[in-house]
């Protein structure tokens, strides 16, 4: 038996055998001094995510839609509401070295990506 107490001050304590994976601490925390960008991506093309640390990826564009690809598996799309000339958005995980490629469907323009890194 084990037991975790946050004393509400910052700090877990443990009694019993707990046994961890990976030092954690709020350095590697996901969103734990990581913040916002604003980046540059093209469609068809492979980035990778060498930030040491997983990271949230966010697009939007209009009409059409995105398939978000993470290391040749196909994991989801943006979506929009109504037809080709609707805002579509959405947003997916990338872990640290994995990589990231946005494929577009349909009448697409206008991409805009930010990266929580």
């Amino acid at each position: 038996n084990w037991s975790l107490i946050n004393d509400n001050s910052g700090n877990l304590t443990t009694t019993g055998n707990v046994t961890a994976g990976g030092a954690v601490n709020a350095t590697n925390i996901f969103g734990q001094s990581q913040s916002w960008q604003n980046v540059g991506r093209a469609f068809h093309t492979n980035y990778t995510n060498s930030t040491g640390r997983p990271i949230e990826v966010y697009t939007k564009q209009n009409g059409g839609f995105t398939q978000y690809v993470v290391n040749e598996v196909g994991i989801g799309y943006s979506s929009h509401a109504y037809n080709d000339f609707a805002l579509a958005a959405g947003s997916f995980i990338v872990p640290n070295g994995y990589y990231y490629r946005l494929v577009p469907s349909g009448n697409v323009s206008g991409l805009t990506v930010s990266e929580l890194r």
